[in-house]
């Protein structure tokens, strides 16, 4: 990396890494000599930065090798992948990727194959997560004939089911009054207060007719007002 105020190349290990407020690791453009240098003069002295001689950096010694723990084959250093302190890992990169790969499947396997789950039937985001699938629906007693799950007494070959049926929506039946849609309720009014003035609370007289009790108190409330009124 390339210093912004001395300009010179040298190695990572030159810069200081921080953790910002957001939580990832930022590295200054700065190098250790020349952030000394500025600490100096916000102190009202001037320090010259030390001289930094580079060394060179080795990628790979010639004649060292290394034995792979997994293959077992004795190869150069050149054939590793070597971790940010510059050791070189157990197993060589063929066997690092492989193993990698491998420990990727059996995740997706343990758990069920990939988290992401689309919307449509029949439709898997991995192989792991449609065996599965099929796995558990079979072992729940469905049957997979030709695209379509079905089970007797749920669901019929032609994608028929037999454990629901369909029931008509039925209509409020009502009529208007002062612009609001009102009960049946008004339509016996006269039973209502019958029935009231009996005795009967608005509990009982609601599970009679088959409403709230709010109901029942509004209309009994307009009915007294009404006569009153009149």
């Amino acid at each position: 990396m390339v210093c912004n105020d001395c300009k010179i190349d040298k190695d990572n290990k030159h810069f200081r890494k921080y953790t910002s407020k957001e939580g990832y690791v930022v590295q200054r453009r700065q190098c250790y000599s020349c952030l000394a240098v500025r600490q100096k003069a916000r102190e009202g002295k001037i320090a010259q930065p030390r001289p930094y001689i580079k060394e060179p950096e080795v990628l790979e010694v010639a004649g060292v090798t290394k034995k792979c723990a997994e293959c077992k084959r004795v190869l150069a250093v050149a054939f590793y992948y070597k971790s940010s302190l510059g050791t070189c890992f157990k197993n060589c990169k063929t066997c690092h990727v492989k193993l990698t790969q491998e420990k990727v499947i059996s995740n997706k396997i343990a758990r069920g194959g990939s988290d992401r789950v689309p919307p449509n039937p029949n439709v898997f985001a991995d192989s792991e997560q449609k065996s599965q699938t099929h796995q558990f629906l079979k072992l729940l007693g469905w049957s997979y004939t030709d695209g379509v799950w079905w089970k007797k007494g749920f669901k019929t070959k032609d994608k028929v089911w037999e454990c629901f049926v369909e029931v008509d929506k039925q209509k409020r039946i009502g009529h208007r009054k002062g612009g609001r849609k009102v009960l049946l309720i008004y339509q016996q009014v006269d039973q209502i207060i019958k029935n009231y003035e009996e005795g009967i609370n608005f509990f009982d007289l609601a599970d009679i007719y088959k409403c709230s009790h709010t109901s029942i108190r509004k209309l009994i409330r307009d009915y007294y007002d009404e006569r009153r009124g009149n």
